[in-house]
């Protein structure tokens, strides 16, 4: 790369959220795969959907559900993906805690489990300003997130930030994010040590082996000798 150069990224423009409200017509044949592979939704699923049944679109649908995990579940430890079942998105909707990769996650499966085609995406969310015009992007700046799609609008990311989040221990703090927007849990954990006082080792068998090792050569020299 020269210095000064310059490029243009030409892309569409994101659709408003009165486009997405709008759109009644039916994912095509070959999108279909991304409503599938979630299986029947859990107790704690249902019972989540069943909340939706007044919205009035699919948008709405995905929206509220999608906003009731970032509100109600707590981020905890690292994004690492991981396999989740049906069972896991049950057990997170209960216990309120999962880690951001588990939160996506979620939220992709909540939209396949009403019919919204979902997928799991990656990308760079934000980064540093060094210089003027200059934007500083690292790896700590990776982000999973959820995108459906919309006919008339094909996939569509959807960026959301959970609302609270326990405290990361990490060796590199510089791999780390820290959002002033995410609230800290109102669980607070903390670890505390405790001293328990012991007796001393007693050492008399420590001795008595050392002075029966000294003494059996001895013995055996002069039983030598005395023969």
């Amino acid at each position: 790369l020269q210095r000064g150069q310059e490029y243009t990224v030409l892309a569409a423009g994101l659709p408003s959220i009165k486009d997405l409200e709008s759109v009644v017509a039916s994912p095509p044949a070959d999108v279909l795969q991304f409503t599938e592979g979630v299986g029947a939704p859990p107790p704690q699923v249902a019972k989540l959907i069943a909340q939706t049944s007044a919205l009035p679109n699919l948008w709405d649908k995905f929206d509220f559900l999608r906003n009731y995990v970032l509100d109600n579940v707590v981020a905890t430890g690292a994004g690492v993906p991981v396999s989740i079942p049906p069972a896991r998105v049950d057990d997170l909707l209960t216990n309120l805690e999962a880690t951001p990769y588990e939160i996506v996650a979620t939220q992709a499966m909540l939209a396949r489990w009403i019919g919204l085609p979902s997928r799991i995406a990656f990308g760079f969310d934000g980064g540093e300003k060094v210089v003027e015009h200059a934007l500083e992007v690292r790896p700590k700046n990776g982000a999973t997130f959820v995108e459906v799609y919309f006919p008339g609008f094909k996939w569509v990311p959807v960026v959301g930030t959970p609302k609270k989040a326990k405290p990361s221990v990490s060796s590199d703090p510089g791999q780390q994010q820290n959002d002033p927007n995410i609230l800290p849990s109102d669980e607070v954990n903390i670890q505390v040590f405790l001293p328990t006082i012991t007796a001393p080792h007693s050492v008399f068998g420590q001795e008595l082996l050392r002075a029966f090792m000294v003494g059996i050569p001895i013995i055996l020299l002069l039983l030598l000798l005395y023969s």
